[in-house]
């Protein structure tokens, strides 16, 4: 990379604002990522839905019997 051109990879912090190229920046962020990288991150997402369904399933409330 020459000096003149600018760095392509932008760090998180310097992610510009709004979501107008959002999508397509994720997609080319994911790209670069190794298939261990990928199976990793998966695993973590399943790890975090089941966490959140089992803090769901118990936290909604139980069904009130009728009175008398």
């Amino acid at each position: 990379m020459s000096a003149n051109q600018p760095r392509q990879d932008k760090a998180p912090t310097e992610w510009p604002p709004g979501w107008e190229h959002h999508e397509l920046d994720q997609l080319r962020r994911m790209a670069k990522l190794t298939l261990a990288e990928k199976l990793e991150w998966l695993e973590e997402a399943h790890a975090l839905v089941l966490r959140l369904a089992r803090a769901r399933a118990t936290s909604q409330p139980t069904p009130q019997e009728p009175g008398p």
